[in-house]
């Protein structure tokens, strides 16, 4: 996670809507993942679950495609 920080922070002041996967990263350290989250999020931008993002994509759950 802490290798794509700089990466994301600039496309946040680029003017871009990020959206990181928080735990589909792998840092060397969990410390590494906690500060590059925090620092991420401080930045703008919205942190999400792999969880969440599968239901978003998804749509609705109760339509006969979903």
């Amino acid at each position: 996670m802490d290798e794509a920080c700089a990466l994301v922070v600039d496309l946040v002041r680029d003017g871009f809507d990020v959206q990181v996967v928080a735990d589909a990263g792998g840092s060397p350290t969990q410390l590494a993942d906690d500060i590059a989250l925090r620092r991420m999020e401080r930045a703008g931008v919205t942190l999400t679950s792999t969880n969440q993002l599968i239901a978003e994509l998804a749509g609705s759950w109760i339509t006969p495609d979903g």
